[in-house]
């Protein structure tokens, strides 16, 4: 999983570099507080992007867990499936 951090960043930085500034400083002008701008303009200007980071690292974790349960290794995320199912997958 630790391989796929600059991946995310990449997407992450990619999304927010290539929001237009004039969006941003029409937000600054019109009043808005940094806080406002992050929360109201850049966070859904690049939901689509915190959306395809969210499946590669849900798509990661799940490749961990599987191939842990195929070579019987003992892992995080093992132990969280049979703390929360009692089902002990080895």
């Amino acid at each position: 999983m630790w391989l796929a951090y600059p991946f995310i960043m990449t997407v992450t930085m990619g999304a927010i570099a290539s929001i237009p500034r004039e969006l941003i400083e029409a937000a600054y002008i019109d009043g808005a507080s940094w806080s406002q701008i992050i929360f109201k303009v850049i966070l859904p200007s690049s939901k689509l992007a915190m959306v395809v980071v969210a499946m590669f690292a849900f798509m990661g974790a799940w490749r961990e867990f599987i191939i842990a349960s195929f070579l019987r290794v003992k892992t995080l995320a093992a132990y969280l499936f049979e703390t929360a199912t009692g089902v002990v997958v080895f």
